[in-house]
């Protein structure tokens, strides 16, 4: 993809469109440490590049630290796309100062309005795994109702473990109308595995979901015994969608 036109030290991927003239285009986030210096546009005729990066970068800055997000293409009377951020936010209107999800929209990937109701996702819980930062990760629209894949992180340990780190897990959570949310009941959905020796006791995060003949495919990230790589899990999108039973009590047949 070459090097961001904008000053940065990294660029981060962030999702991938194809446009109305059948080109690829990606959004990246950029850093020049420690700080988050905006959102970059480059497209090319193919995948595989030559990447032009736009002679404007960045399209959109936060007004604070600004990295996570997916794109996604719509089918919307007023926007062909929406970008879903994560935004660090100084003063939300509950829980602490943290990461949460913002919503733009645009016609063209460069001009870009923000959502009224912004920031329109905030953390699940107050005191426990996604207390602080709640960062949106994948999207994916389900009949009439989008899913969210996101990471959580807290000072917060998970079970069977001892002391507390900050640790990153993924939940999910779904709207209809992306603004007013509803968590899956046995959140976080997505943990670790959570055993001594698995290559994700540590952390898990960056969840992305590829549906392909009614299965759910989830790529991760996470870090246990090894350094951090990547793993995938699967999901009917029957069992995803339906959470009528999932908010009984769990028992643990161990004890």
């Amino acid at each position: 993809m070459g090097d961001a036109n904008f000053p940065h030290d990294n660029i981060y991927p962030g999702g991938a469109v194809i446009t109305p003239e059948g080109k690829v285009a990606i959004m990246y986030a950029a850093q020049k440490f420690p700080d988050w210096t905006g959102f970059g546009l480059a497209i090319a005729d193919q995948p595989l590049g030559p990447f032009d990066h736009y002679k404007n970068n960045p399209v959109y800055k936060h007004f604070s630290h600004a990295h996570e997000f997916d794109l996604v293409s719509i089918d919307a009377a007023n926007h062909r796309y929406l970008l879903f951020f994560a935004g660090f936010t100084p003063d939300p209107a509950r829980g602490p100062s943290g990461d949460r999800g913002y919503l733009l929209y645009s016609n063209d990937l460069i001009s870009w309005e923000p959502d009224k109701h912004n920031p329109v996702f905030s953390p699940e819980t107050l005191n426990n795994w996604d207390a602080v930062h709640v960062r949106p990760r994948s999207l994916n629209r389900i009949d009439d109702t989008w899913y969210l894949w996101y990471e959580g992180c807290n000072h917060w340990t998970p079970p069977s473990y001892s002391g507390s780190y900050w640790w990153d897990t993924v939940g999910l959570a779904r709207s209809k109308d992306l603004i007013e949310w509803d968590y899956y009941p046995r959140n976080p959905s997505l943990p670790g595995l959570g055993t001594k020796g698995q290559f994700d006791q540590n952390w898990v995060g960056w969840p992305r979901m590829v549906i392909k003949d009614e299965i759910g495919y989830i790529f991760y990230t996470a870090s246990g015994n090894i350094s951090p790589s990547i793993g995938l899990r699967r999901i009917p999108i029957q069992q995803l969608t339906d959470w009528k039973s999932e908010g009984g009590e769990t028992i643990n047949l161990l004890n």
